[in-house]
């Protein structure tokens, strides 16, 4: 979509609003142009070019159709790629410029070759691997149909014979090829689309694509995730909309480094192509910022909506088909553009589809956002085409860093191709219901502290978030492998969660209970996550085992024991009458005696507040606990006191070390007969 490279101070496009504004400015209607070679080569070589931009040039350079690239580091050069003419129309309007690479084919060239040996883990499927094409190292025209065969050969319960969805100006197949589960069955499942090099010097995004395809078929069986994707998606990928293009530059540069964009449309007078990717119906010819109506410059936009061929293909394929999701891979800049292009405005879905354009960009860290807002305008784009005809939530990522630039060296195929796998992943999943967990949060069940303490429960609230265009069944879960916890409650259901909301057990945490002996100061681990229809979204939380604090019960009613520090009233929680029960008081640490008073209130307490009423016997006054800091309080209770009332019993300490302020204990219920 852009153009250009740099070995010393440009910086990417994603600049100041300012710099976007020229950048605007600089793409609108030109000159006459001037009469040259138009094709590169010795006679005419693509350069790079700096522009000194100020203020006062600003007003000048707005009338020129010009390829542009980037802007400098500061802000005050523009990049471009400029040939003979380009050089006239600068010197014809007074701004001042400098050559930094005279030759840029050769430039490109002089950086590849094909690799002598396999490059990476992905590509074992396919002849020639990954960096060892023809072309430099990257994949000639005849390569890629060649390689859609090999994978249609190897992996046919995944993959469909490879179709043309249309012929090209010179007769060229536009190839493209479905993989699931059950390719050649039309199924009810969410459709996403991956298509690549509407411009022919663009190859790393051809790369990227048939990368992704690779990794999804080679592990197939292996990666939980490339199952769910080939059993729940339908996928499609086109890695060359432009083959015309494409050739041409393999026919002049065949080691590589072509520099035509366009397509080989023959226009009237000297000048060839059109900008296929600002030739889509949607918006096409908005205005001349975003797109040229003049032959000569690089984002010609062609005489009418979908004149060209391949344009035409790629539209009655997308209206064929039902693509929730889609990306039209270009070079570069390290950019994940989004509708709109044509005009400065966020579409409908904007929120939604920056949720996941963010997912897909976690790792990378390409800018995201709306072609128009992060770049600059283009009309008659596939992204806009989309979105605004067929629903489709798509982006263009602009692959390769400034300094790799159309054509990165042959040892970079790889890696970056690597580094777009997670966002391919990411727009495949979000065709349908895409759950993932977003954390989880770790409550003290026990004395209500905030301490996790051994003996007590600790609840885990997972919540998740449904960043997909369908709605998912899930739930959550957690486990431990440390041995000083144990699962009480490990699963619980959330249900359907809707497309792009949250959910949550907070309602019904799940359980874990700290060993009693566990030692305070131990660091455990407990694993949750979200389980779906696909691949389990998992994280850890640790908890640190803390010190009891004085008043932890450890036995209330007939002598039954508590569970993780909270007291239990035996199987009826009531009371009964006549029937002694024994309430203990432990300091885990004990380092002086402590005073308890042993009340219970009918609302429940709040500080040292609530009602709070004398104990119906003789222990309701202080005790010093013994020694070992234990307390034990007990008897029946009266019959007839508060008959059939819910009581919050509790201690009141006062730590003879500490010398203001009490404590309290934590509270339990208890039904009186």
């Amino acid at each position: 979509m852009i153009a250009g490279m740099n070995t010393s101070s440009p910086a990417p496009k994603s600049s100041s609003p300012a710099s976007l504004a020229l950048a605007a400015a600089l793409l609108l209607p030109a000159l006459a142009p001037v009469a040259a070679a138009q094709d590169g080569g010795p006679a005419d070589p693509y350069r790079r070019v700096v522009v000194d931009v100020t203020g006062a040039t600003a007003g000048v350079a707005h009338e020129l159709d010009l390829d542009v690239v980037a802007f400098t580091w500061d802000g005050s050069g523009l990049v471009l790629v400029a040939q003979d003419r380009d050089l006239a129309a600068l010197d014809e309007a007074g701004l001042p410029y400098r050559i930094e690479i005279p030759d840029l084919e050769a430039w490109y060239a002089s950086r590849l070759q094909p690799s002598p040996v396999a490059l990476g883990a992905v590509g074992g499927s396919i002849t020639p691997p990954f960096a060892q094409g023809d072309i430099g190292g990257y994949h000639s025209y005849a390569e890629i149909g060649a390689i859609l065969d090999q994978l249609a050969a190897q992996y046919p319960q995944y993959v469909a014979p490879k179709v043309s969805l249309g012929l090209t100006i010179e007769g060229r197949d536009i190839w493209a090829q479905k993989i699931s589960d059950n390719p050649l069955v039309d199924e009810a499942e969410p459709e996403v689309r991956f298509d690549a090099m509407h411009h022919a010097r663009e190859p790393m995004s051809m790369e990227t694509t048939l990368y992704f395809a690779a990794w999804l078929l080679e592990n197939a069986g292996v990666d939980p995730l490339a199952d769910y994707l080939l059993a729940e998606r339908e996928i499609w990928i086109v890695p060359c909309v432009n083959p015309d293009g494409y050739v041409y530059n393999e026919t002049t540069n065949p080691n590589g480094g072509g520099m035509w964009r366009k397509n080989r449309r023959d226009n009237p007078g000297s000048f060839d192509g059109v900008d296929i990717n600002r030739n889509y119906t949607y918006q096409w010819g908005f205005d001349d910022s975003g797109s040229s109506p003049s032959t000569f410059a690089p984002d010609y936009r062609g005489p009418s909506p979908a004149s060209e061929p391949e344009t035409q293909a790629m539209e009655a394929f997308m209206a064929s088909r039902s693509f929730r999701t889609a990306l039209s891979s270009h070079s570069y800049s390290n950019l994940w553009l989004a509708a709109w292009g044509f005009d400065d405005m966020f579409p409908p879905d904007h929120v939604d589809i920056s949720e996941i354009g963010a997912l897909a960009t976690a790792t990378n860290g390409f800018p995201f956002g709306p072609a128009f807002v992060i770049l600059y305008p283009a009309n008659g784009v596939t992204v806009d085409q989309d979105y605004g005809v067929h629903d489709t939530f798509s982006w263009a990522p602009e692959i390769g860093s400034f300094f790799q630039g159309f054509w990165p060296q042959t040892s970079d195929i790889v890696p970056l191709a690597d580094s777009l796998l997670e966002g391919f992943q990411v727009t495949a999943l979000a065709a349908g219901p895409f759950v993932r967990q977003r954390g989880a949060v770790l409550v003290d069940l026990g004395d209500g502290d905030g301490d996790f303490e051994p003996g007590e429960t600790v609840g885990v609230v997972v919540n998740v978030r449904n960043s997909g265009r369908g709605a998912g069944t899930a739930s959550v879960f957690a486990t431990s492998s440390d041995p000083e916890l144990s699962v009480t409650n490990g699963v619980e259901s959330l249900g359907s969660v809707a497309a792009f909301s949250a959910a949550d057990n907070a309602g019904a945490p799940l359980l874990l209970t700290i060993d009693p002996g566990a030692t305070p100061g131990t660091v455990l681990d407990i694993d949750f996550g979200a389980d779906w229809d696909g691949p389990d979204s998992v994280g850890t939380k640790s908890l640190t085992v803390g010190v009891p604090e004085p008043g932890q019960w450890t036995d209330l009613g007939g002598g039954s024991p508590g569970v993780n520090g909270v007291p239990t009233l035996g199987a009826t929680g009531t009371l009964v009458a006549g029937q002694p029960f024994q309430i203990d008081l432990v300091d885990a640490a004990p380092t002086t005696p402590m005073l308890a008073w042993l009340s219970f209130s009918s609302t429940p307490f709040a500080a040292l507040g609530g009602t709070v009423h004398a104990f119906p016997f003789a222990s309701q006054f202080p005790r010093t606990s013994d020694a070992a800091g234990a307390l034990s309080e007990g008897g029946p209770w009266p019959a007839g006191v508060l008959s059939g009332t819910d009581l919050w019993l509790q201690f009141i300490v006062q730590d003879l070390s500490v010398p203001a302020g009490l404590v309290l204990s934590n509270a339990v219920t208890a039904t009186t007969p």
